[in-house]
């Protein structure tokens, strides 16, 4: 079955450079020039990536993503951030927003590829890991890609799901930034390693308070998953 992707994109050469990047016999590609029309074509089928510009002629790219993150149907669609915007506070807007990863234009055709297939090939990986992984409070329930804490439900990107996965899994093993970045972004990231720090905390906003002091800072170094220590 080919992989279904949903380019927003206003640019027409742009459009169709990335149409010519993807294999027709691998991706089945279908375009959308601004938001209105994305989120129409949404409703009516979900992709399995959607490839997003920053810049829309009527809404805006980080806002389309946001609210793509928010809905249930969508929530655990990887999203792509184009942009010709290479600073390091624009990616980390976009990877607070919930984008998936990021790539500035130009960019190279086998990069946007592997990109697609790095986050297709960590999708996939999560039905051939354990079902339920469970620390103290916190519930990962990996089938229904379910966070629960206390047993009440707690909505996460797939982003911070994912990074909550590795840390529980190494239960008590220190991981520092890249190593966090390689297994989450699932390729060699180049750029700022403050998008852990990023997702690390809205991943303790997320958990709040109790679940949160499980989640421990190694300064300098990274993070850890533990039991917090009694007072």
């Amino acid at each position: 079955m080919k992989t279904r992707i949903l380019l927003i994109e206003d640019d027409p050469p742009l459009a169709r450079l990335v149409r010519d990047s993807l294999p027709s016999e691998h991706f089945d590609l279908e375009t959308a020039e601004n938001g209105r029309d994305a989120l129409e074509r949404l409703r009516r089928q979900i992709p399995d990536v959607v490839l997003l510009d920053w810049n829309l002629p009527d809404i805006d790219g980080l806002k389309i993503c946001q609210t793509l993150k928010e809905a249930p149907e969508t929530r655990n669609v990887p999203i792509i951030m184009l942009t010709a915007y290479g600073e390091t506070t624009r990616k980390v807007s976009a990877l607070e927003t919930g984008a998936d990863d990021y790539i500035t234009k130009p960019f190279d055709s086998d990069e946007l590829v592997a990109r697609i297939r790095a986050l297709l090939r960590r999708r996939d990986s999560g039905g051939a890991l354990e079902i339920i992984v469970q620390h103290g409070p916190i519930t990962l329930n990996l089938t229904r890609h379910l966070v629960l804490v206390n047993n009440e439900a707690v909505m996460l990107t797939a982003k911070e799901f994912d990074l909550l996965y590795v840390l529980m899994k190494g239960l008590g093993r220190v991981m520092d930034r890249k190593y966090l970045m390689e297994r989450v972004w699932g390729y060699e990231y180049v750029g700022s390693d403050r998008a852990v720090d990023v997702h690390i905390r809205h991943l303790r906003e997320k958990l709040g308070p109790e679940a949160a002091t499980y989640i421990g800072t190694i300064r300098g170094v990274g993070y850890k998953l533990e039991a917090p220590k009694l007072p």
